[in-house]
């Protein structure tokens, strides 16, 4: 009968080691493509020259880009990738209409940098 007690408590710890935390950041996806651009397209609204930018990544899940705060620092565009949000799965977009525009765009999971993007074109 003594090791009834043992066994139990074995057990006990068991069953605690298989509950998920639910406070544990989310994996972060791999991001397979990061593009930004301005878009500067002819219309019959006024030029928004709205600063987009879009994440191409490999997972089934729905993630989203939110701006840190500030999401400007200098000339940099902070961004966090997080889960959840309406868009596509596997993919994550944000729209920046503020002046001035950044020359640089960093995106961050998890408060680690995953991607930089340098390059922001203007689609005309």
């Amino acid at each position: 009968m003594r090791g009834a007690p043992a066994a139990l408590f074995v057990l006990g710890l068991a069953a605690c080691a298989q509950v998920p935390d639910a406070t544990a950041p989310a994996v972060c996806p791999a991001i397979r493509s990061a593009e930004a651009w301005i878009n500067a397209m002819p219309g019959p609204a006024p030029k928004s020259r709205t600063l987009i930018v879009l994440l191409q990544m490999e997972t089934p899940d729905r993630w989203m880009l939110k701006p840190q705060d500030p999401p400007l620092a200098g000339t940099v565009l902070r961004l966090d990738l997080a889960e959840g949000g309406a868009g596509h799965p596997g993919s994550a977009g944000y729209r920046y209409e503020a002046t001035p525009r950044p020359g640089r765009i960093e995106v961050y999971c998890n408060g680690r940098l995953q991607r930089t993007i340098d390059e922001i074109i203007s689609a005309r």
